[in-house]
């Protein structure tokens, strides 16, 4: 795999100017690059039935992937049984390969049927999920079955996954612009609400700034180029007619239904939760330490009275999210 090029891909999540199939193509394209995938990349969306027994897959995009690759995803997701649904599309891991998503039985049928179809004995998939509406799945093909997922190598797609995320839910929502800053993080316009952060969005743009001229080091710029900003905005590139650009903070803020009185920052962390984000997962994306997410995480399961974890993120895609709404 080629260490360098991963934050191509977080670049390509915040394209708000391309179509969905455009967009997945896009991120195939950059994923493709980094990973290298013997048997090529392809991409879809997919969304969970409310009852959590079904999911849905639709504008398939495939790059140098085998003949008959979509039919085969589009008919293992559509056809998929409850626990597939629940194990692997709404709560499984957010990267890894055939092994790190399938119980043994289960990863030994699925080389099976994709080896006989398409030629591939394993897959590296990245799963950015949005609780209320679509999700997006990127499989990488491979010829044979892929090595153990090292802790750093799936951390790096687990970042990738949280932007894409992010640059979905922008897609699906209708987010305010609060912030309009220079690449070199002068603040040109704000809202009410971005005066008193200026400093923080300015700190973030010059952050990312360096995070774009790292392509070297991925690692060093997913950590500079973090899932949000304040654990509220995301950064856009917005050009003028003339090519001049800008950077754009929309609001962006990831935000459960407050059904136990949930304070503002348990939303924010049960809506992730719901993706069935990791606890370092979640403070990547808010920002916040492993530790405080693990308090946050306690104190959610105490008010909504979840047994576990599978529970909790169960129960609270049961209650849905509302990703666009506005955090006061």
């Amino acid at each position: 795999m080629n260490r360098a090029g991963l934050i191509a891909a977080v670049e390509a999540a915040y394209d708000l100017g391309s179509d969905d199939a455009q967009w997945l193509d896009l991120l195939c394209q950059a994923v493709a690059r980094d990973f290298q995938p013997s048997l090529g990349v392809m991409a879809y969306f997919h969304e969970a039935a409310p009852s959590l027994t079904q999911v849905q897959s639709t504008q398939h995009v495939t790059r140098h992937a085998p003949g008959g690759a979509s039919a085969l995803i589009r008919e293992l997701a559509d056809g998929a049984s409850p626990e597939v649904v629940r194990d692997l599309y709404v709560s499984g891991p957010v990267s890894g390969t055939m092994a790190d998503a399938l119980p043994p039985p289960m990863t030994g049928r699925a080389r099976s049927i994709f080896h006989h179809h398409v030629g591939a004995r394993d897959t590296f998939c990245v799963m950015a999920r949005v609780p209320t509406g679509r999700s997006v799945c990127i499989n990488l093909l491979s010829r044979d079955p892929l090595p153990d997922s090292s802790p750093q190598l799936l951390e790096r797609y687990d970042r990738l996954a949280a932007h894409i995320a992010a640059g979905l839910r922008l897609r699906q929502g209708v987010a305010s612009q609060e912030a309009v800053l220079e690449p070199d993080g002068r603040c040109l316009d704000a809202s009410q609400e971005a005066v008193p952060l200026r400093e923080r969005l300015r700190e973030a743009v010059r952050e990312r700034e360096r995070a774009l001229r790292s392509r070297s080091d991925d690692e060093a710029a997913l950590e500079l180029w973090q899932g949000l900003v304040s654990g509220r905005w995301s950064l856009v590139d917005s050009y003028e007619a003339s090519g001049r650009r800008y950077v754009v903070a929309r609001e962006n803020t990831p935000r459960h239904p407050d059904p136990r009185s949930l304070t503002p920052r348990e939303r924010q962390v049960a809506a992730l939760l719901a993706s069935a984000s990791s606890n370092k997962l979640i403070a990547y994306t808010l920002g916040l330490s492993v530790s405080t997410v693990g308090d946050l995480v306690a104190s959610i399961q105490r008010k909504l009275g979840s047994e576990g974890r599978a529970d909790l993120v169960t129960l609270l895609r049961a209650l849905r999210v509302s990703p666009d709404e506005h955090e006061a």
